[in-house]
């Protein structure tokens, strides 16, 4: 009986916990909820993009269904709906798994996204994700013209494939919302305005959403811009500026582009100086966000060397309450610069 009372009061004070527990000086970094989780799946991917060199490791070829299912009824008890679940590549329809994690997922209440390249995404596959539940598929296309988007992913034959995927996506799972993601390039400047202006027009797609090259995917981030390969796909700033308020005039005039005018003028200061861009107040990451990579390992800065822990050996109430885990976030709330998810897929207005 003593046992049972104090394996009982140990579970109400976890559950205290999760509810009023906060981080840092004066509670400044709030409790553990989450509204945007990063779930790595593999690195693995058969493109070749000149931006990321995610291709050159071997990654995760096959998931383990029930590690995972059980990793997302832990993280369920932390959501804040609607919160998304956002699985991560590599490819991740690479993976013969991923309908049944997304099946597993949206039935626990997560908006569960995915980015593709579109080469696998077909009728079947299509009409798969739609009945899983599904809630958002990102299509990479980086121009209309082939000699533009097959050279920066090093695919022939990928442009095509992205219309064929719009389409099917379109067709089998019109409930989706379907968007493109675009990087903004050298190479792709001047296909901006003619993408979106397609865009618009397309039968089957909500958005299109650009983002900035940071540094070269599967790399040290830190290398950044000094790496030569980097360097040759950076826009020249001024032309990149004007791309960019022509954007944002679009997005104005009501056209589905879905970034915000601030965060389209935060590209340009980006690309005009990318090393000294600072926010000012600590970063948007810390307040309800977390990263799991391939290997299980949890972060709350994606950047961030130290590691909460892996949450296939540890339970996921530990992981956080851990001393790992509140140094991580007092860190996050001190940091004053600029990375890859605050520029692109987190952006929050200051």
């Amino acid at each position: 009986m003593v046992g049972q009372s104090t394996r009982a009061l140990q579970h109400s004070l976890q559950l205290l916990r999760r509810k009023v527990s906060t981080w840092g000086s004066g509670g400044t970094v709030g409790p553990h909820r989450f509204s945007v989780v990063n779930l790595g799946l593999t690195e693995r991917c058969d493109f070749h993009c000149r931006f990321c060199h995610r291709w050159k490791k071997e990654g995760i070829a096959a998931l383990d269904l029930d590690r995972y299912r059980g990793l997302i009824d832990q993280l369920s008890d932390y959501m804040v709906p609607p919160a998304k679940l956002r699985l991560a590549g590599g490819e991740v329809l690479l993976l013969p798994e991923l309908p049944e994690l997304v099946c597993h997922a949206s039935r626990k209440g997560w908006a569960v996204e995915i980015c593709t390249n579109g080469w696998y995404l077909d009728k079947a596959m299509a009409r798969r994700l739609g009945d899983c539940g599904v809630a958002l598929v990102a299509v990479s296309l980086d121009s209309l013209d082939p000699r533009v988007h097959d050279e920066l992913r090093g695919k022939p034959g990928a442009t095509e494939r992205v219309l064929q995927a719009l389409e099917a996506m379109g067709r089998e799972a019109p409930q989706v919302h379907l968007t493109l993601m675009t990087l903004i390039l050298k190479q792709n400047l001047f296909h901006l305005v003619p993408l979106v202006r397609w865009a618009d027009a397309h039968p089957h797609l909500d958005g299109v959403f650009f983002q900035v090259l940071y540094s070269n995917l599967g790399d040290d981030w830190r290398l950044r811009h000094t790496n030569e390969e980097v360097r040759d796909l950076l826009p020249p700033p001024g032309e990149t500026s004007r791309v960019l308020a022509e954007l944002a005039a679009l997005k104005q005039a009501g056209s589905a582009i879905e970034n915000e005018p601030a965060q389209l003028r935060t590209f340009a200061l980006y690309y005009e100086e990318p090393f000294r861009l600072q926010r000012r107040g600590p970063c948007p990451l810390a307040e309800d966000t977390c990263v799991i990579d391939e290997y299980g390992m949890l972060r709350f800065c994606p950047y961030s060397e130290q590691v909460a822990g892996e949450v296939f050996a540890t339970p996921l109430a530990e992981l956080l309450d851990s001393n790992a885990a509140r140094e991580q976030k007092e860190q996050m709330q001190r940091c004053t610069g600029t990375c890859y998810s605050v520029l692109n897929c987190l952006f929050k207005e200051e």
